[in-house]
């Protein structure tokens, strides 16, 4: 059976995840895809290539996610809230077949030493955030506009607040047992109920 370049930086990425960058060689790679080193660098040229291929897949794969937050159109905050914590549900349920049968701590960590050792990342992460921040901003004004929400907001306050709660809760949710849906709705909601008219 042939061997996909796909294949060898998912299992890669695994391996990244529950060992770290340093401790993953290629001879722990050539046995995690069952592989020879001809049939790796008929792929891949070395580790280095292996792992920014995986960040590019699986951490700055945010760029994907990003566009479908981005796309989120709704006729009210509340339904904006819904389909964002839908969203990032599905979201976190397919980080978790990536992660299976390792846990979302070791991701974190994937995530923190990418961003220690790519400069990079550290300004790609900052403008999703930033986006992220006038998505939400947006929908709030929309929401005050429109007098789903109380006059006096400040839309982009309200607007952090929501971020750093989803945000949060992943972080959170990465040395724990991964997202809590229910908690993450109930959270939201909360917040909801305090900001609307």
């Amino acid at each position: 059976m042939k061997t996909s370049k796909e294949e060898i930086i998912r299992s890669s990425t695994k391996l990244f995840i529950r060992k770290g960058y340093h401790g993953v060689n290629l001879t722990d790679i050539e046995a995690e895809v069952g592989i020879t080193r001809g049939g790796l660098f008929y792929h891949i040229d070395n580790k280095e290539h292996i792992y920014r291929e995986s960040l590019n897949r699986y951490l700055i794969m945010v760029d994907e996610i990003e566009s479908r937050f981005t796309a989120l159109r709704a006729d009210s905050v509340k339904d904006f809230i819904d389909l964002y914590n839908s969203l990032l549900e599905k979201t976190m349920a397919d980080l978790s077949k990536l992660l299976a049968p390792t846990n979302y701590s070791g991701y974190f960590s994937f995530f923190l030493l990418a961003i220690t050792e790519q400069e990079d990342l550290i300004k790609k992460f900052d403008k999703i955030n930033a986006d992220q921040v006038k998505l939400w901003t947006n929908i709030i004004q929309k929401g005050i506009d429109k007098g789903e929400l109380k006059k006096d907001l400040e839309a982009d306050a309200v607007a952090q607040l929501f971020r750093n709660a989803s945000f949060g809760m992943c972080y959170f949710s990465s040395v724990n047992k991964g997202l809590q849906p229910k908690q993450l709705r109930k959270m939201t909601a909360t917040l909801y109920d305090s900001i609307k008219k």
